[in-house]
Parts: C-alpha cells; sequence; structure tokens
C-alpha cells in the first residue's frame, strides 16, 4: 500500500478524530483547514508507512495538548499496525533514516563548548541547550521551520533534530 492508501485509510480516521477527541485540547484554536495543513505540512516525503505514522502522529498531535497527543499517538499507531519506539512514551521517538525504524530521542550530553553554545545555527547565535524537550519541539516545528530564511540542520522530512557531532 502507498500513500493513496495511507492517506485513504489513516488520514481522515485521524482527521476524525482529533476533530471528536481534541476539540476542546487544542494548544491553539484552528480550523478544520488548519489541522489538514498542519498534518499534510509533516507528511512531506514520506516513504514508508512507518514514516507516515511517525509524520502523522507529529502533524495531527502538533497543536493537541501533550495527554491528547499522546492518546492520538497510540491510536494512529495501533490502527497502522506500527509500532512507536517506546508504548510508554508514543511522543519522544523520531524515524532513523539509516535504520528505518523509531527510535528515541537522546539527550546530547556531549560537552558544549561556549563557541558551540553560542555560535548554534539553530537560534541565529541565541543561547540554547539541547534538551530532549527542545528535540521534540523542532521536530513539531520543522515544516515551519524549513521556511524561515536561516539554514537548518536538514531537510529532511524525519530527521533526528540534532546533528550527530563531527569526529
Amino acid at each position: 500500500m502507498k500513500l493513496q492508501g495511507w492517506i485513504d485509510d489513516f488520514f481522515f480516521k485521524a482527521l476524525d478524530w482529533v476533530l471528536t477527541h481534541g476539540a476542546d485540547h487544542l494548544a491553539i484554536e484552528t480550523t478544520k483547514a488548519g489541522v489538514v495543513h498542519g498534518a499534510l505540512s509533516h507528511l512531506v516525503g514520506v516513504k514508508s508507512k512507518s514514516a507516515f505514522a511517525c509524520a502523522a502522529v507529529r502533524g495531527f498531535g502538533s497543536n493537541l495538548l501533550p495527554e491528547k497527543r499522546a492518546a492520538l499517538a497510540k491510536d494512529l499507531y495501533s490502527w497502522m499496525g506500527e509500532a512507536p519506539a517506546d508504548h510508554r512514551r508514543p511522543l519522544d521517538g523520531y524515524l532513523s533514516e539509516q535504520t528505518g525504524k523509531q527510535e528515541l530521542y537522546q539527550l546530547d550530553d556531549r560537552p558544549i563548548s561556549y563557541e558551540e553554545l553560542t555560535s548554534d545555527g539553530y537560534a541565529d547565535g541565541a543561547p540554547m541547550v539541547r534538551t530532549l524537550t527542545l528535540a521534540l519541539t523542532l521536530t513539531l516545528t520543522l515544516p515551519l521551520t524549513l521556511t524561515l530564511p536561516y539554514p537548518y540542520p536538514s531537510a529532511s522530512p524525519n530527521p533526528h533534530p540534532y546533528p550527530k557531532p563531527q569526529t
């Protein structure tokens, strides 16, 4: 089954779920078209069912409050017969381009020099500490950041938000 089948089978089901179960749990009030736009913006470039599941969770869940986003993630993965990296934390993963599997975000715990902290391209020179919460936020806002004028670490639709350290 390819993209058209996944849209027919899961996209509209997820849209109905958000409009029914998530309507009172939105971070920002939006329209049905806004929900669709948010979901589609995360589906750009998906090539596998696992990538579709991960992107649909991010896209449909991006405007939901965290507890409803987690409930949607559990349902979406179940409907699609896919599994998150950790069932207890369905929002804490991403699809690895190297392995093609769901992996948990990892804290970038390498030592950071002051120069790295202040010259990071993510925030145009503003200090930024790379936490797990930041990784999730960067992934949710990826479609928006790809349209901004400053460089972003990856144009891939499903990246780990922190580039691997150069050795």
